[in-house]
């Protein structure tokens, strides 16, 4: 899954969108503040190919990376994409 950033104009939030395989009931969203090492916290769940995250510190960098569950459980992790909060 290739996981980008979409353009927002609503202040800290990161817009993130991905096509995700044939067959997926659920994806799963993981955010990081650091990349060295990557700490991924699981920040929510979602049936859509898309996600949006609210309330970041306007201007800030984090990492954010997907995973998808279907009939033979959970993928791994997306490469992680970095993404700037809308400031």
């Amino acid at each position: 899954m290739k996981l980008v950033s979409r353009l927002t104009t609503t202040q800290g939030r990161a817009a993130l969108v991905w096509n995700g395989p044939e067959g997926t009931r659920l994806y799963s969203m993981y955010q990081s503040t650091s990349s060295e090492p990557f700490n991924w916290v699981l920040i929510g769940t979602t049936t859509k190919q898309r996600f949006n995250v609210d309330k970041l510190e306007p201007g800030a960098f984090y990492w954010f990376a997907v995973s998808a569950t279907g009939a033979a459980g959970e993928s791994s992790l997306s490469e992680p994409a970095r993404v700037m909060a809308a400031a």
